[in-house]
């Protein structure tokens, strides 16, 4: 309900037809006018959903500027500093969840990485060993050059690597320890909640159709399934109408499969490194944990 969010919904919605976001604009300001609470405030109800189920998840939180990054059009524009959002990050953490740090789009450095983590530090509690770039930003040429950079700094793995597609090499979306003489993790993004949502029908179908693929393929060979949605779409509603629809089947498909164990980020890449360590040069099998 920011300016810059409902100038956003007001340009997308009445310039371009788009009906969520002009949905958007509609809830944004009448709730604004009745003094209602925000509806994209999503964080009570991921404490819930997750509390159900019995599951625990990973945030990535933008820090803010950072001093010589430069700030990108597509940063995020929130306030790590609002009190209200200090208090939920810091309940988040309390309640055995994880903070990694979502860093600007113009901060591949090790000087930024430090300081993208101290700002982090505000969030009561919050212990960071990881990091996702907006908009998956490391050096594409170059990954194992950003990579080295985060290590650098003291982080232990990053989330930053996306097939920009659902599924990663026919499929296989296990990690990686990219870097020699560390035990760094590399986790590929799988299924990004935009994919089953945004497009035409046919696009939307199609990953659909994939996503129940990689399900099938990752419960016979032991995979690892990211599933990476943003915290407003909780609100299921506006621009962010069928994000939670979407999620909400594969949780519950999940939850109800003994074969499959929820974990955070930090740690899926810990349980990465015991099978590495355990099974240094064979493909993951029989012997191994």
């Amino acid at each position: 309900r920011e300016a810059f969010a409902l100038f956003r919904s007001a340009v997308l919605g009445l310039l371009k037809r788009n009906r969520r976001e002009t949905e958007s604009l509609r809830i944004g300001i009448l709730t604004l006018l009745g003094r209602r609470p925000d509806p994209y405030w999503g964080f009570p109800v991921w404490v819930a959903l997750e509390s159900a189920l019995g599951i625990s998840s990973t945030a990535f939180v933008y820090p803010g500027p950072i001093p010589g990054c430069g700030r990108h059009f597509h940063d995020p524009r929130y306030n790590l500093r609002i009190p209200a959002l200090l208090r939920a990050l810091g309940d988040w953490v309390a309640g055995g969840r994880e903070i990694g740090v979502h860093f600007s789009m113009r901060c591949d450095r090790a000087d930024a990485y430090d300081a993208s983590v101290a700002a982090l530090s505000a969030i009561p509690g919050a212990s960071v060993e990881g990091a996702r770039g907006h908009y998956w930003s490391i050096d594409w040429q170059r990954p194992e050059a950003s990579w080295r950079r985060m290590a650098d700094a003291g982080l232990r793995y990053d989330t930053s690597l996306s097939p920009f597609r659902l599924g990663l090499r026919h499929g296989s979306v296990l990690p990686m320890t990219p870097l020699e003489g560390a035990e760094f993790v590399a986790i590929p993004t799988a299924v990004m909640d935009a994919y089953l949502v945004e497009g035409d029908p046919s696009a939307r179908r199609a990953h659909r159709e994939t996503l129940a693929t990689l399900l099938r393929t990752h419960r016979e060979h032991r995979g690892l399934l990211v599933l990476d949605w943003h915290e407003r779409t909780a609100a299921n509603l506006g621009a962010w109408r069928g994000y939670l629809d979407a999620l909400l089947p594969v949780l519950l498909q999940l939850a109800g499969d003994d074969d499959w164990a929820f974990m955070t980020a930090g740690e899926a890449a810990s349980r990465w490194r015991t099978l590495v360590a355990a099974c240094p040069v064979r493909w993951p099998g029989e012997g191994c944990p």
